[in-house]
């Protein structure tokens, strides 16, 4: 073999090997992963409310898939089809079995993007918890002072319909006045209130027998201070404290008391504008339902028409907030508030009872007592990890072909170097010469190049 047909075989050789780790490293390359997340609480009543986000990733960014219609299976029976918002976000309500179970989630085009194993739990009879565990503080607003005259040892609590206030909505509130020794509440008491950064309705009003009196705040600053005053047979106890203030929160319109199983409307809303929100009903450790909606701007700010389906009686949580997060957003732009379903105390009666306690006669105490759900939604499922660990394994082998192509190719153009190197120099007239040395510089200079550009694979794999 001559000088000439060596030399092009080099160049020949060494563009394919080119060409052959391009190739891999653009079939390696992630430029879009399709996957989903399932998240999950327990079953409650034969049934499931599932949240599936649905997403794809380039690169290291991940996005919500806005607008496409998602199928959950399980154990390869279609249970639901919903369609994503603007998030990727949808929520399912499906039958479920308490049991293992396989669950998958597919795309409008049939592919699946999450599949996973999961053992449901079935909530427990007593799914409300309508006491405080002893483990537990209940969020009753601690007053910074409590001063009282002679006679009587009184004290006040406070306790808001939630978690706290929202600006520029109005949030109602309780005052319980107790004696001290007895923890019962006093009947008679006449009571003044003042706020410091808030609109408080009404200014006056007397508490009831059991001492409990309803009242609102509207909060005009992120600041707010509360005063009561409360007099009870000519004694007197005040009473000062800093309420928590949600900034970023909006506000639930619905009533505090709902009739058992009647389909109810409230409205979701917020002063300012917002794309869309969560809606999420929790009764003890299990999601009932949920909703994510857009947005409707009025007045610059958001408002969203919802209807709650049919529930039985008991004590629930209704948690809004504009975060996929839902029920688990930041407490700063969450709206979490109770509400009792059983306008006739005898069902609701029922459901203290399967808890082993028994139902207070006023259902504003039950409501102050009311404690916030634990439980929070589990990841049962998710496509992302899946897919990112077949990209990276599909990337590794792909960069271990070029790899190799590359070495290849640096093999042959050294042992071109070195046959080129072995032919004799008064073998050659003075233009094979020339071809020689070209054909020298050429092979180290294509070698080179090639180690450079392993080097760099090396250096930026993963």
């Amino acid at each position: 073999m001559n000088n000439e047909r060596v030399l092009r075989l080099t160049i020949v050789t060494s563009i394919a090997s080119l060409l052959v780790a391009a190739l891999s490293l653009r079939l390696a390359s992630p430029t879009e992963g399709l996957g989903a997340r399932v998240f999950a609480t327990a079953v409650h009543d034969g049934r499931a409310v599932v949240q599936v986000q649905a997403m794809r990733n380039e690169q290291v960014l991940t996005f919500g898939i806005p607008d496409t219609k998602v199928e959950v299976r399980l154990d390869g029976q279609k249970v639901a089809q919903v369609t994503t918002d603007a998030e990727g976000v949808a929520y399912a309500r499906m039958p479920v079995k308490a049991g293992s179970q396989k669950i998958q989630v597919l795309d409008d085009k049939g592919r699946v993007i999450a599949e996973d194993t999961h053992t449901w739990e079935q909530s427990p009879p007593c799914a409300e918890p309508l006491e405080w565990p002893a483990d537990r503080a209940r969020p009753t607003v601690t007053a910074m002072r409590v001063e009282g005259g002679q006679g009587p040892q009184l004290a006040m609590e406070v306790s808001l319909l939630g978690d706290a206030l929202t600006p520029t909505f109005s949030t109602p509130a309780f005052v319980r006045v107790l004696d001290k020794v007895g923890g019962k509440g006093v009947s008679g008491a006449s009571l003044v209130l003042e706020g410091e950064g808030a609109t408080v309705v009404p200014l006056s009003l007397e508490a009831r027998e059991n001492g409990v009196a309803t009242f609102s705040i509207n909060p005009s600053y992120h600041s707010v201070v509360l005063r009561i005053n409360a007099t009870v047979d000519a004694h007197k106890v005040d009473f000062m404290a800093s309420l928590p203030v949600a900034p970023a929160a909006g506000d639930i319109e619905l009533e505090p008391t709902l009739a058992e199983r009647t389909v109810v409307r409230g409205h979701a809303r917020y002063a300012i504008g917002h794309r869309g929100g969560y809606l999420e009903i929790m009764r003890g450790d299990a999601l009932v339902h949920a909703e994510a909606f857009p947005f409707e701007t009025i007045n610059k700010g958001s408002e969203h028409a919802f209807i709650l389906p049919e529930l039985d009686a008991g004590l629930y949580w209704a948690f809004l907030s504009t975060s996929p997060a839902g029920a688990d957003a930041p407490p700063l732009t969450l709206r979490a508030q109770p509400f009792v379903v059983g306008r006739d105390l005898q069902p609701l009666s029922k459901a203290y009872a399967l808890c082993g306690k028994v139902m207070p006669t006023d259902r504003d105490e039950a409501l102050m007592r009311a404690p916030r759900p634990l439980a929070a939604k589990k990841l049962i499922a998710d496509g992302i990890i899946s897919r990112g660990m077949v990209i990276r394994a599909r990337s590794a082998t792909a960069k271990r072909v070029a790899v190799g192509a590359l070495l290849s190719a640096v093999a042959l153009n050294l042992a071109a170097v070195f046959l080129l190197g072995r032919k004799s120099r008064s073998e050659l007239d003075l233009s094979i010469a020339r071809s020689s040395r070209w054909g020298l510089a050429v092979g180290v200079g294509l070698a080179a190049l090639l180690l450079l550009v392993i080097a760099g694979l090396i250096a930026g794999a993963d």
